[in-house]
């Protein structure tokens, strides 16, 4: 195994994002940089997701984590994402996502989309909490290799679902994406700060 895993972090304290890193601002809400952080905030003028992530070859995909902070009172559905995507007709056409969340009204939740179950719900996990107004570390981190690869979702370190079996995001060379998103409805509005990230990926040199 000759593969180097190399971590990068980004504490953005700069004054324009870059660094390669993509956003979609289609539903409303705007990303900025802002005293030393990426800020997701403003209006949904429809419903959808607001975002910001980054793009890596599947198979080279270890792990993303990222300092999150809701403030109070926003009314939308905030997460960190991995998910496998292809662009249709200008839409983004979802075909694998987990991805981990705080709900508006406070619960924490977790969700496998695969292809064709655009409405597949959320389930509530209760085993630890996403506070408001507090500086919150949520990772997405692989486990295992190629087609038997699996995720583990943490909060603070804590574990809230762990061995979850994501078919087609194993050992291919399509591209994975991974951020953080805010969801929300049209009038909703959200303020969203993100920090120190750290993404691990294999350098397959």
């Amino acid at each position: 195994d000759h593969d180097q895993k190399v971590a990068w972090s980004d504490r953005f304290e700069r004054r324009e994002l870059r660094n390669g890193w993509v956003t979609d601002e289609n539903a409303g809400p705007r990303v900025r940089m802002a005293e030393g952080a990426v800020l997701i905030d403003g209006s949904f003028t429809k419903r959808g997701r607001a975002r910001v992530f980054r793009e890596e070859i599947a198979g080279n995909f270890v792990s993303f984590e990222a300092e999150v902070t809701i403030k109070a009172g926003a009314r939308a559905r905030v997460g960190v994402f991995v998910s496998r995507e292809r662009s249709r007709r200008g839409a983004v056409e979802v075909q694998n996502e987990i991805a981990v969340a705080r709900h508006h009204d406070g619960s924490l939740q977790t969700r496998l989309l695969k292809r064709g179950e655009d409405d597949e719900p959320w389930t509530d996990v209760d085993i630890v909490s996403w506070e408001t107004d507090q500086p919150t570390v949520i990772r997405l981190e692989r486990i295992g290799e190629s087609t038997k690869t699996s995720f583990r979702l943490l909060v603070d370190g804590v574990p809230v679902s762990d061995g979850v079996r994501v078919p087609g995001i194993g050992a291919t060379t399509e591209q994975l994406r991974f951020g953080v998103f805010v969801e929300g409805e049209p009038g909703r509005n959200a303020e969203v700060q993100i920090d120190d990230v750290e993404f691990i990926y294999r350098d397959r040199g």
